[in-house]
């Protein structure tokens, strides 16, 4: 939590009020596991969670004179959706017994969760209010397969 204060009204961030910092994350849970099954050949998963960031919302849109005025609540009152995701990959050894060759096949973000990164308001379409939109970086399954080969020691 943050404040700012001043002897001058009108620079004060929220009123002076605490409100929370930008990087605000109560909850991050991380868990790795890794199993090694027989000789060379490993499966991982990966589990993350976080709390979502605080984010200034709006609370509501005024006309004045026409005009569509955004009305946007106390400084980081809102915060984005919770941001979850799961990976596995399984590595193990090659084809040709006489290199040191390996496979990896993974897949990041195996339930396809569109996680939020940021959330933005625009007016849509001819409108004159402000809608929210939620961004998302990588909003859907990744899959990939690495081969590797590995020329001495």
């Amino acid at each position: 939590m943050i404040r700012t204060t001043s002897e001058f009204p009108q620079i004060q961030v929220n009123q002076g009020n605490w409100f929370a910092t930008n990087f605000d994350k109560p909850h991050t849970v991380s868990l790795v596991t890794n199993i090694h099954f027989r000789k060379g050949k490993t499966f991982n998963m990966n589990f993350n969670f976080s709390s979502g960031r605080p984010v200034t919302g709006l609370t509501s849109n005024y006309v004045v004179g026409g005009i569509f005025v955004p009305n946007f609540g106390n400084r980081n009152e809102f915060r984005i959706p919770n941001y979850f995701r799961i990976d596995f990959s399984y590595l193990t050894n090659g084809f040709v017994r006489k290199w040191d060759d390996k496979i990896n096949f993974s897949v990041y973000n195996l339930t396809g969760r569109r996680n939020a990164y940021s959330v933005f308001f625009q007016r849509e379409g001819r409108s004159q209010r402000l809608i929210p939109f939620q961004v998302s970086i990588l909003g859907s399954v990744f899959p990939s397969f690495t081969y590797t080969v590995s020329f001495g020691k």
